[in-house]
């Protein structure tokens, strides 16, 4: 299929009109670029965080800040962008070989597009600008080589060769998000039923040492789990069907109810009889009920699925007419245009609600400064201040103790004012959540230690007076 590659990126191109359109959201990202700026020096950027180093996602963190530093935040928006387009390139180049392999055809335009439009919806909510934007694009490359050497006669120096290239690819993605096991079950699937060696269920435990934090990756991995899901009840960390994660996982309840009430038909039935595809569905969507978090890649493995539907329920022809090789040229053209509209409109690389103006203005007030802060302000803090700024807390869950986590909900809730006259007493600035800190806020308004200095609808901030 001399027109699958054009295709594929004509397609990623055509859905990465819509991650433009969503800004940098995600306040970790602004504390991985600062990590990234300091590598390899070892600095701490809170006063609270243990002082063991975690060099988790360094590569990540080192990849952002050099963009960071040529092209600013515009710049990490479209290495974003870039690494999503590259990820569902390889994800749609997978579903058409392992579709072409169960139905003994090559898929149609419309069942492809299909498919990579239900693995964005379900992944939608999940594609900030983020390290695990690494994950995705490590998962679909590795989906597209075993499909591919799984189909090949190889020679004993092949084999060699290609377990090389899996490990590289693995160490590459353990040092720049550590969820390299994640390759587990996608290896030993094809080992089970597409006879791979089995020597290669040896390589993703072997990567994931491959790092420097060595065997302290999986203690570091077992806290930020502990901590995100059971103490701070993070949202992602839930189980889908918990109604603080219903709506975002919306797209996956309803993929999942289409997928059995069209498993009667031939098309979905011949997939679901292909032994590869129906079981990397279903160890990712039992995956899944462990937590909402791994829902996206649910919906990247199930794309073959998807497209299976719209070959059975889409009316008429269109749906069975095959990818053509004479139509490469048109779709080059088309993911050129796709490309040019792109870069006409590369959308907002910052919300419009962004505090970062205001804390930029701050920065010029106090250049140096102590700060207790929102947790989600804490990565832009650092971006703008660190190192003249000492903010108390960011999104770098597991950095943090059990102990320093119920310290600060206890403050942000108000719960002990002797905590909050010591971070008064202790502290320069204050910058708070209006609906997150509410009851400390209050408190705050009649303190004789602090004064209001800024207040809107994202953010609060008091002063310690000066005596």
């Amino acid at each position: 299929m001399r027109a699958l590659t054009p295709f594929a990126l004509l397609i990623a191109t055509i859905l990465a009109q819509f991650w433009m359109l969503r800004p940098l959201e995600d306040a970790d990202l602004y504390t991985y670029i600062v990590v990234g700026r300091w590598l390899p020096t070892r600095a701490s950027l809170t006063e609270a965080e243990l002082q063991t180093p975690a060099y988790l996602a360094w590569l990540a963190s080192w990849i952002f800040a050099q963009v960071d530093s040529w092209a600013g935040l515009r710049g990490v928006h479209t290495l974003h962008i870039l690494l999503m387009i590259a990820s569902f390139t390889c994800l749609c180049m997978w579903q058409a070989l392992v579709m072409s392999r169960s139905t003994g055809a090559a898929p149609s335009p419309l069942v492809l597009g299909f498919g990579m439009v239900g693995a964005y919806l379900v992944s939608a909510t999940n594609s900030d600008a983020r390290t695990q934007d690494f994950t995705y694009l490590s998962f679909s490359l590795l989906l597209l080589l075993l499909e591919r050497w799984s189909a090949q006669a190889d020679t004993r120096r092949t084999k060699v060769l290609h377990a090389i290239t899996i490990l590289a690819l693995l160490v590459f993605w353990q040092n720049a998000h550590a969820t390299v096991l994640l390759s587990l079950p996608i290896i030993a699937t094809y080992v089970v039923w597409r006879q791979l060696p089995w020597a290669y269920l040896f390589l993703p435990p072997l990567a994931s040492l491959c790092t420097a934090n060595g065997y302290n990756i999986y203690s570091w991995t077992a806290t930020n789990v502990e901590i995100s899901r059971d103490l701070l009840n993070i949202s992602e960390w839930r189980h889908p069907w918990d109604l603080t994660v219903l709506n975002p996982m919306l797209p996956f309840w309803f993929f999942t109810l289409l997928i059995v009430l069209a498993a009667c038909t031939p098309q979905t039935r011949r997939i679901l009889r292909e032994p590869t595809t129906a079981t990397l569905s279903l160890l990712f969507f039992v995956l899944t009920l462990t937590s909402a978090r791994f829902g996206a890649l649910w919906g990247f493995v199930s794309a073959p699925l998807f497209g299976a539907i719209c070959a059975a329920l889409w009316p008429g022809s269109l749906a069975k007419t095959p990818i053509k090789s004479t139509n490469v040229t048109r779709y080059w053209i088309l993911t050129g245009i796709s490309l040019a509209l792109l870069a006409a409109n590369p959308g907002r690389a910052l919300p419009k609600d962004s505090p970062l103006p205001i804390f930029r203005s701050l920065k010029a007030q106090y250049p140096t400064a102590r700060i207790f802060n929102y947790r989600e302000y804490g990565g832009i803090l650092e971006y703008l201040g660190y190192p003249g700024w000492s903010v108390y807390i960011d999104g770098r869950i597991l950095l943090f103790s059990p102990d320093t986590w119920r310290r600060y909900e206890a403050i942000a809730n108000a719960h002990d004012r002797s905590l909050v006259d010591d971070v008064v007493k202790t502290h320069d600035l204050l910058v708070l959540h209006p609906s997150y800190h509410r009851s400390l806020i209050e408190v705050l308004r009649t303190h004789d230690g602090v004064q209001l200095l800024s207040e809107d609808h994202a953010v609060v901030i008091f002063a310690r007076r000066r005596d």
